[in-house]
C-alpha cells in the first residue's frame, strides 16, 4: 500500500496544471510515507510552480515543510511572509527560526525571536512548545542572556520527544558561559601580569608570578574540557572568541 501510495503521489505531482488540494496531498503523503524526501524534492519544486498562482498560499506550509526536511533553509527564508498568520503560524515560526540560526543572519534572528513568548503562550502541542522554546533560548544564548536560556530551555525536557535535545542545548548553555567565564580570568591574567611591580609583593619575590602562572594552566585545562562541549562553530555562533 506504502508503494502505491507513493505512485500516486508522484502522479499527481506530475500533471500538466496541479491543483491546490492535490499538491498539498500528494506531499503528506510524501513527507509521512517516503523513506527520504531529498529524492522527490525536485519533483515537488517543479509541482508547486504548477500550481495556479492565486493559490500557491494555501499550500506554501507543505513546501516549506519539504524544503525543512531536506535542510534546504535557503529556501525556507525564501517563503517566509510578512506574517505568520492561520493555525499553521506556529510550525512556519519554528521553521523559520530553525533556517535563521542555520543562515547565520542576525537581523532576521532579532525579526523572528520577540515573536515567540507570545506564540509559546498560545501552543498546547507540546512538541510544537518545545520546539519554540528552544528556539527563544539559543536566541537568548546568541545574545548572551545566559540565565534567561537555561530558564527557557528547562521547559522543554517535559517533551519525551525533544527531552535529548533540551538537555542538551541546557548543559551546551552551562558550558558556553562557563567557557566565557574562563575566557574573561585569561584577560584578568595578562591585566594583572602587564601591571605587576615585583617591588609591591608582600610574600616572597616571584610567588604572584608563579602563582599566575599556576592559574593559567588551570585555566587552559579547563578550557580544553569546555571546548570539547562547545565546538568551534558554535563559539563562533555565540561570540565566544
Amino acid at each position: 500500500m506504502k508503494k502505491e501510495a507513493l505512485a500516486l503521489a508522484r502522479h499527481l505531482l506530475k500533471a500538466p496544471v496541479v491543483a491546490a488540494p492535490e499538491f498539498a496531498d500528494a506531499v503528506q503523503a510524501i513527507l509521512i510515507l517516503a523513506d527520504k524526501v531529498k529524492p522527490l524534492k525536485g519533483l515537488i519544486e517543479a509541482a508547486y510552480e504548477r500550481v495556479p498562482k492565486r493559490k500557491r498560499g494555501s499550500v506554501r506550509f507543505w513546501l516549506m515543510s519539504v524544503r525543512d526536511a531536506c535542510h534546504d533553509h535557503v529556501g525556507v527564508l525564501r517563503l517566509i511572509s510578512g506574517r505568520f498568520t492561520g493555525k499553521l503560524a506556529l510550525q512556519e515560526t519554528v521553521w523559520a527560526m530553525k533556517a535563521a540560526f542555520a543562515s547565520g543572519s542576525t537581523r532576521l534572528i532579532r525579526l523572528l525571536a520577540p515573536r515567540l513568548p507570545r506564540l509559546i503562550s498560545r501552543v498546547d502541542d507540546p512538541l510544537t512548545r518545545a520546539q519554540l522554546l528552544l528556539c527563544l533560548a539559543q536566541f537568548y544564548a546568541r545574545e548572551g542572556k545566559w540565565a534567561d536560556a537555561i530558564v527557557t530551555a528547562e521547559p522543554a525536557q517535559e517533551c519525551a520527544i525533544l527531552l535529548r535535545n533540551a538537555v542538551g542545548a541546557i548543559v551546551e548553555i552551562h558550558a558556553a558561559r562557563a567557557l566565557q567565564t574562563v575566557r574573561r580570568g585569561f584577560e584578568k591574567i595578562e591585566a594583572f601580569s602587564k601591571h605587576f611591580d615585583p617591588k609591591t609583593e608582600l610574600t616572597l619575590p616571584g610567588n604572584t608570578r608563579t602563582i599566575l602562572n599556576q592559574t593559567e594552566k588551570a585555566f587552559l585545562k579547563l578550557q580544553r574540557i569546555l571546548e570539547r562541549i562547545v565546538p568551534e562553530e558554535r563559539r563562533y555562533e555565540l561570540e565566544i572568541v
